[in-house]
């Protein structure tokens, strides 16, 4: 009984992880977007 309780705890906390590190790809990949927009605003003001 105690077992098949630790086991499911386990599996929660996986899946929570995993929730929290795709969470964590998007913010960096949005990020990453962002620097890349910022870049391209300075290099258009630089033109200037």
């Amino acid at each position: 009984m105690e077992n098949s309780k630790f086991e499911a705890f386990k599996a929660e906390v996986n899946d929570k992880l995993s929730s929290q590190e795709s969470q964590i790809s998007e913010i960096v990949q949005n990020q990453k977007i962002m620097a890349a927009k910022q870049d391209d605003m300075a290099a258009k003001q630089d033109a200037m």
